[in-house]
């Protein structure tokens, strides 16, 4: 990506198609790069990525973070399939 605008163009039109597709349209996406940006993080925010991690990561906070996800944004848990078991 050059820049943030064509960061959020990018990621208007991922979240558009995973919304679209009923297999997809309650998942909460958490984003895992290595853009440390501060405004990297916020494009991603503002266009509607629910979550933002950098590497280097603990496989402990990713674990933490995507067990955290669906309470965090409960009309997307309600639409979500079942929740596999998630282990460290």
């Amino acid at each position: 990506m050059e820049d943030q605008a064509d960061l959020r163009a990018y990621l208007r039109q991922l979240l558009e198609r995973l919304k679209a597709a009923p297999a997809t349209a309650g998942l909460p996406v958490l984003m895992l790069t290595a853009r440390a940006d501060d405004a990297y993080r916020l494009a991603a925010l503002e266009v509607g990525v629910d979550d933002y991690l950098t590497k280097p990561f603990r496989a402990a906070e990713l674990l933490v973070r995507v067990r955290a996800l669906p309470a965090r944004h409960p009309t997307r848990r309600d639409a979500a399939p079942a929740r596999q078991n998630l282990r460290p």
